[in-house]
């Protein structure tokens, strides 16, 4: 069984000095983005992201950029809700 689609691309964006997350980011800083299961349900999966940055240039602790909570829903070829494989 296939869960994911193969897809025959990758998108970044690329910011000249900053990046558009808060003039957080500086081009050459360490990103690093950590993701936690919060909850599988019968057709979903939720997951919290954090992406939290490292000044390149200059001794500084990591810093968090953003969060966000995503739930993915599970759909058959006809776009219905299905059961989310084990």
């Amino acid at each position: 069984m296939q869960i994911l689609k193969p897809v025959g691309y990758v998108h970044l964006h690329v910011h000249s000095s900053y990046s558009l997350l808060e003039g957080a980011l500086k081009i050459g800083d360490l990103v690093s983005c950590y993701a936690d299961i919060v909850k599988v349900g019968r057709t979903s999966i939720t997951i919290n992201v954090q992406v939290w940055a490292t000044p390149h240039y200059e001794p500084a602790e990591p810093e968090m950029v953003t969060e966000g909570t995503f739930t993915y829903v599970a759909i058959d070829q006809d776009r219905r809700p299905r059961p989310v494989p084990p």
